[in-house]
């Protein structure tokens, strides 16, 4: 998360530590902390920027652009 809450790296940590937790050890000296906390990042900011495409998407359906005809002077 780039949540610069408490709360928002506790979790962002939570999560690297969980997924360091299953890399196999022989792998440990080429998949690094580093490595999986840029992999999450990573995944956050792409789930963030569709999340906000699809909110996007509905609120256009729900508030349509004012054309010409409906604008009031």
């Amino acid at each position: 998360y780039k949540d610069s809450t408490k709360a928002g790296g506790e979790k962002f940590g939570w999560v690297v530590d969980r997924v360091m937790s299953i890399v196999p050890v022989a792998l440990k000296p080429f998949i690094t902390r580093e490595l999986i906390s840029t992999v999450v990042q990573k995944t956050f900011d792409i789930m963030e920027s569709y999340a906000k495409k699809q909110l996007d998407k509905v609120v256009d359906k729900i508030i349509p652009e004012t054309t010409e005809e409906t604008k009031t002077v």
